[in-house]
């Protein structure tokens, strides 16, 4: 992913896998939150309606984790309303989303 990322930083797939990749090997440090931040800046420059699509659910869930993961939780907020937005009956994510507003 790196190799990739190297010669087109802004690939959405590229970063949300490689995102999802330091998600499961460093679990949630800032370079996880950092780089699924860039993998939504990405989608959003190449689609505009990107968050109502539910395909792009799993990168906000990712984003909404790692900054809840790190105390962010006015950002892990937005991110949790974006998935729930596509997706509001994922009994996973209301749980988590109820979590950050405690």
């Amino acid at each position: 992913f790196e190799r990739s990322l190297k010669y087109n930083p802004t690939n959405r797939f590229a970063l949300e896998h490689y995102a999802d990749l330091l998600r499961v090997t460093d679990k949630y440090t800032e370079e996880v939150r950092d780089t699924f931040a860039r993998a939504v800046t990405a989608i959003e420059n190449d689609d505009p309606n990107a968050a109502t699509k539910p395909e792009n659910r799993f990168i906000w869930l990712g984003l909404a984790e790692a900054a809840h993961a790190l105390r962010q939780y006015g950002l892990a907020e937005k991110y949790f309303e974006k998935v729930l937005a596509v997706d509001p009956n994922n009994s996973l994510v209301l749980k988590q989303y109820e979590k950050t507003l405690i």
